[in-house]
């Protein structure tokens, strides 16, 4: 869609179009409400208050104990939980790009780059990974914020729509018998199927398109849909064998189930914590173990298990973060061949 003279000037005043378009309702404020912060700032000091509970209940009865356990983990335990950790990022980083190239071209390493910022901010409060990926998109990959929202709405109901049935079928393994993974997949895939019929609806409805933002250009590909449920199945895939690996290292017995319904949780809680993922992950693991029959793993054995997965989560976004920055600002001074201007 091309745009005219006086709707470039809007695009600049935000998200509001020259006819109060759905864009108004998703405008943010100038200045983030009272309530937004109060709201922001408690779930983060709620958070902090969960990882030193986490941590608390790591150390249990004998600190000193518990500490050495912790810090007497091989290197090449560490290492190899550092690069699952690397591969995570970078199979994110994938569907969030499989998602948008029908909309906008940008290349991947760029991506890349961003994930890697977005994920380092990402236990902070005020969304500020969503932010920092807004920022860097709107002003030097030059996309339009309705673009950058139907965006990231695809990329999270796809997430849902594939993740969910995977860990629903998790939680009943011990019923489903051996073949539980074969019906995990299959209800991710007949998720995905749901996503591309949903996209081709919203794509023929002029009405449904535009109050959806064209998302359903993005969710009306068989490429796409089946390429995310692809890389979010490896993604979860990816975190179950950190659990396993950290349940390995720390001499704790976890069944492949267990790990994968605690990976995917971990996950899941991580990417939709609407006030930072900071101590929320940790907490939801933990509870799991409470709320979850099938998980006969400890609170104190899970608390280290998933400290342990953020503490070598960090150091490698932390190794990771320089290049990325680089990366991102040399892609700024080439805007012009990062973008697809026929499309944008």
């Amino acid at each position: 869609m091309s745009d005219s003279p006086g709707s470039e000037g809007a695009e600049r005043d935000g998200l509001r179009g020259p006819h109060h378009s759905t864009l108004d309702l998703v405008e943010p404020p100038a200045r983030r409400s009272l309530v937004g912060w109060i709201v922001n700032s408690v779930g983060f000091l709620i958070g902090v208050a969960i990882l030193v509970w986490s941590a608390r209940l790591a150390l249990g009865d004998s600190p000193r104990a518990s500490l050495d356990r912790l810090l007497g983990i091989d290197a090449l335990w560490l290492g190899v939980l550092c690069a699952l950790s690397a591969i995570s990022v970078t199979l994110n980083a994938g569907a969030f790009w499989v998602t948008v190239l029908r909309a906008h071209r940008l290349p991947f390493a760029r991506l890349l780059g961003v994930n890697v910022i977005a994920t380092f901010l990402a236990p902070l409060p005020f969304k500020l990974g969503a932010v920092a990926r807004i920022m860097i998109h709107r002003r030097w990959d030059q996309m339009r914020y309705k673009v950058i929202l139907a965006w990231f709405a695809a990329v999270g109901l796809l997430a849902a729509a594939c993740l969910a049935p995977v860990a629903l079928a998790a939680t009943q393994a011990a019923r489903i018998g051996d073949l539980w993974w074969v019906v995990a997949l299959v209800c991710g895939g007949l998720g995905a199927s749901v996503c591309v019929g949903a996209g081709r609806v919203l794509e023929r409805s002029v009405r449904l398109r535009g109050l959806s933002l064209g998302a359903g250009d993005m969710l009306g590909s068989w490429s796409v849909c089946f390429g995310n449920f692809a890389l979010r199945v490896a993604d979860v895939a990816a975190h179950s064998a950190r659990f396993a690996l950290a349940a390995s290292a720390l001499q704790v017995d976890l069944a492949v189930s267990d790990a994968l319904l605690l990976g995917a949780t971990y996950f899941v809680i991580g990417a939709s914590a609407p006030t930072g993922s900071l101590g929320v992950r940790e907490g939801a693991v933990i509870g799991l173990g409470v709320i979850a029959p099938s998980v006969s793993v400890s609170g104190a054995d899970l608390a280290s298990m998933a400290l342990l997965i953020s503490a070598t989560e960090l150091a490698t976004l932390l190794a990771l973060i320089g290049p990325s920055a680089w990366i991102v600002l040399r892609g700024s001074k080439s805007d012009s061949a990062a973008t697809d201007p026929a499309r944008d």
